[in-house]
């Protein structure tokens, strides 16, 4: 990682990209959001690639909160082959504390359940319609 200071520019187009992604998933219906989010996705994805080339993982402090979760957020929000090739760069973050651990644990496990593997750290829930409660899944 380059050791940059705070980039107003860099953090209202990161900024941007976590509003986009959270309001998509935030719609009623579990598909309303994948289908608005699907060009979305595949933009911001190649904005982290080109981000990460040149900068490495952004810290808070480069392009603060939203900015620096805007990262995670898309790879978290990937399809599994995208997250498996992140998840070495996010323990990375992690290990040099620019990420929350618990975000590494929110990714590991959902590549484990993706994977058809249980999870590690039980972080991957569902809602049972008939039950209306949460569930882990396996």
């Amino acid at each position: 990682m380059k050791d940059l200071p705070y980039d107003s520019a860099l953090a209202r187009i990161l900024d941007s990209v976590y509003l986009v992604d959270q309001s998509t998933r935030s719609l009623s219906g579990k598909h309303s959001a994948v289908i608005i989010s699907s060009d979305s996705q595949s933009r911001n994805l190649k904005l982290i690639d080109s981000l990460y080339a040149q900068y490495g993982w952004l810290a808070y402090s480069q392009v603060g909160h939203k900015g620096a979760m805007a990262q995670f957020l898309v790879i978290q929000h990937s399809d599994l082959q995208t997250q498996k090739k992140w998840l070495t760069r996010v323990t990375k973050a992690v290990n040099e504390c620019l990420l929350q651990p618990e975000n590494l644990a929110l990714l590991t496990d959902r590549i484990l359940v993706q994977s058809g593997k249980k999870q590690l750290y039980g972080s991957q829930f569902r809602v049972d319609p008939k039950k209306k409660n949460m569930c882990h899944l396996t």
